[in-house]
């Protein structure tokens, strides 16, 4: 058994525009008011693109599955983009 319940959930944001900050919280707060709980993110990754296959899927493989490198909800500890 880990540390992270089998429900937590890791979310990659590819944004439009790369602000200077992103408020990870409030993000969290805007998905808590529209959302089910269990599909609310504990972590949440910023990335620049995604790797996709020739038909334009993303590649979940190609994912980081690391929870280190990533904002975590559960310990409100943000983490620089």
């Amino acid at each position: 058994m880990n540390e992270f319940a089998d429900e937590d959930l890791k979310i990659f944001l590819k944004l439009k525009s790369k602000p200077a900050t992103f408020d990870y919280a409030l993000f969290v707060a805007w998905c808590e008011k529209r959302m089910a709980r269990f599909q609310v993110p504990r972590f949440i990754a910023i990335v620049d693109d995604f790797s996709k296959t020739p038909t334009q899927r993303i590649q979940k493989q190609t994912l980081s599955v690391r929870t280190d490198d990533c904002w975590d909800g559960g310990a409100q500890r943000p983490v620089t983009t």
